[in-house]
């Protein structure tokens, strides 16, 4: 499939929050950039590495309407005319059962090309299984077995990631049994996603999680929070891995 099908789904997004659920061709260029967080200069980096443009995908919306997939061949959106779209109940459909990708991929702090590989990923394969606990809102039953196999990869990553009884934030070294003693026995490590995590249907559980250690980082709750606060993408934690041992060896001032 072309590149543009990996905005179907964040577009159909745009459409169902608007009035009507219409909205213009340049307002959906427009949050399309606020939603998945792309700024001109990563744009430019997209486009001149991987052929990707917002206003040429957007385009081909309405040029490309009668190839498979399309989001007006689909029947997903219609050409609402004077340059508007608007979303079809069949797109909200697809919307509703597709919305926990989206939200998984635009609340975490993903590399720009990683979020349109993984929505070109779940355009492309409809069996997708979640491996991260999502918001609230979402239909019981795939909250539990989102939130099953989100457990089994936490004591798996833990696993992997403690030493001689021991497991650090990878980011400031805080290890939670030296500081708290017996409190903390049961540590509060948490762990964060540096790249999208799926599992594909008919691929066993265990080989999942043997691919996704490498993409992991066990971090403490006040590293995470810092990471989540300041959208720390995977390039930028050795930044804050520098920043927090300058401040240990900086003096503290008065």
């Amino acid at each position: 499939m072309s590149r543009e099908y990996s905005l179907v789904l964040p577009a159909l997004y745009v459409m169902s929050i608007h009035n009507e659920g219409k909205v213009s061709t340049e307002l959906l260029r427009t949050k399309l950039r606020s939603l998945l967080k792309i700024s001109n200069d990563q744009e430019k980096q997209l486009k001149d590495r991987n052929d990707f443009s917002f206003d040429q995908i957007v385009r081909n919306f309405k040029s490309h309407s009668k190839n498979k997939g399309n989001i007006l061949h689909e029947q997903l959106a219609i050409d609402a005319g004077r340059g508007y779209f608007q979303i079809t109940e069949k797109g909200k459909l697809y919307l509703k059962d597709n919305l926990p990708y989206l939200t998984y991929l635009v609340e975490n702090n993903f590399e720009v090309t990683d979020v349109i590989n993984a929505l070109e990923t779940v355009r492309n394969n409809k069996n997708l299984l979640l491996l991260e606990n999502i918001s609230e809102g979402r239909i019981k039953e795939r909250k539990t077995k989102v939130r099953e196999r989100s457990s089994i990869l936490r004591a798996a990553a833990i696993e992997h990631f403690t030493h001689n009884g021991t497991i650090m934030c990878d980011c400031c070294r805080f290890e939670f049994k030296s500081f708290y003693g017996y409190y903390g026995e049961k540590s509060c490590i948490e762990i964060h996603h540096l790249t999208p995590i799926f599992q594909y249907s008919g691929e066993g559980i265990n080989s999942t999680i043997d691919k996704a250690l490498h993409n992991l980082l066990p971090v403490c709750p006040n590293c995470h929070r810092v990471i989540h606060k300041n959208k720390i993408t995977a390039n930028m934690i050795e930044g804050l891995k520098k920043s927090i041992q300058q401040s240990f060896i900086s003096p503290i001032k008065d």
